[in-house]
């Protein structure tokens, strides 16, 4: 069976910061938005990162600003304004907001605003291998082509299969990213929507194998879901 027609836009424009999301630590699939993307903040002029992390003992997000070293499957770490640095782990974050970016990062937030995909895709590929851009930049760029090129797909349907591409790309350039779990979920739903049923469901048997025994880096949820998504694509 094949999945829904009407495909909604994957990466969320009406929002006020650079920013890159993840509803990991809220135990959500990250298929409707996993990175939010929009104007500059004032902490992005700063050129500082803000991390949001759900405290796992308090219950309560906090905004720590500084600079993302690394942003693994495990873990994410930043240094601080003060200059001492703090590792969380990868589920406790809620969102990233990205402070120095590349332009054609900037570039591609601002054609998604647009819902001018094509060009959106443009810039976050060049964000992604920009000499200028961090490494946890890169990825996050990588994964903003991903959720471009399934939003162009609406309404050019060859492009999911161009999206399954550029997953495997992100998979084969940053394997230990905290993104990880949910590119691979957009990988097996773009080849779902691309009308390879048997490739969505070998996607989704991987994730939920990936993820299945409590994982680093792999929201329950997400397994959970993936493991329904498989059974659904085999029908």
């Amino acid at each position: 069976m094949a999945p829904a027609t009407r495909v909604q836009p994957t990466t969320p424009t009406m929002t006020t910061s650079i920013t890159t999301s993840r509803r990991g630590a809220l135990g959500s699939l990250f298929l409707s938005g996993a990175v939010a993307l929009a104007a500059a903040s004032p902490a992005a002029a700063q050129k500082s990162d803000v991390v949001y992390r759900l405290n796992p003992r308090t219950g309560k997000t906090q905004a720590i600003q500084g600079t993302v070293t690394s942003d693994g499957l495990d873990k994410i770490e930043i240094t601080l304004r003060d200059g001492d640095s703090k590792g969380y782990g990868s589920l406790e974050v809620i969102q990233v907001i990205w402070g120095d970016v590349p332009t054609e990062f900037e570039d591609g937030q601002k054609f998604g605003r647009r819902m001018d995909w094509e060009n959106a895709v443009k810039s976050y590929q060049a964000a992604a291998e920009s000499s200028n851009a961090r490494g946890p930049v890169k990825a996050a760029a990588r994964m903003a082509s991903v959720e471009a090129m399934i939003s162009w797909g609406a309404s050019q349907p060859a492009r999911f299969a161009d999206a399954v591409a550029e997953a495997d790309r992100f998979l084969a350039e940053f394997a230990e990213s905290r993104h990880l779990p949910s590119v691979r979920a957009l990988k097996a739903r773009a080849a779902w929507l691309s009308g390879d049923a048997e490739a969505a469901r070998d996607g989704y048997r991987a994730l939920h194998d990936a993820g299945s025994g409590g994982a680093d880096g792999y929201p329950a949820l997400m397994v959970a879901e993936a493991a329904l998504s498989a059974g659904h694509a085999a029908i």
